[in-house]
């Protein structure tokens, strides 16, 4: 009999470290794990909305008197409709938790490039194609940096 108790220690032992992992994985690791994926999903759809909108086709508008090509407010608006989904479901993520990886950063610090490249040697006139062009690419080419955005 007593051969029988000793054989089930270990087994009880066993047992006890398994409950404590799969609970420690239930409690811990999976809400960390989908707080996260709620950070990458939010950073993505802002890419994706960004991107959207520098996509959308140009319209001659009229701003501030001028006629400029930019881009179709119905399509702009549907972009923006569709991040403000995503948007409602994120609304407990600080910015620190935004600022994670340096993806905010390079999307400003592209379409400024793009904005300074396209103004004209005067710097009062932006040639609209060439910016929305160039932002575009930028962005674009950012998806093999940041792997989320795939």
């Amino acid at each position: 009999m007593a051969k029988n108790s000793s054989s089930i220690i270990p087994v009880i032992i066993v047992t006890a470290i398994l409950v404590f992992a799969i609970s420690f994985l239930i409690f811990s690791y999976l809400p960390s794990h989908n707080h996260n994926k709620l950070v990458y999903d939010y950073k993505a759809a802002i890419y994706g909305s960004t991107l959207c909108q520098y996509k959308c086709p140009l319209t001659l508008q009229q701003v501030q008197n001028k006629s400029e090509y930019l881009p179709d407010p119905a399509c702009v608006k549907k972009c923006t409709d569709t991040f403000k989904d995503v948007l409602s479901k994120a609304d407990d993520l600080s910015k620190n938790e935004l600022l994670t990886d340096r993806l905010m950063d390079d999307m400003s610090a592209g379409i400024n490039g793009c904005r300074t490249a396209a103004l004209d040697a005067t710097k009062t006139k932006m040639n609209s194609t060439m910016f929305i062009g160039c932002s575009v690419g930028k962005l674009e080419g950012m998806k093999s940096k940041y792997g989320y955005l795939n």
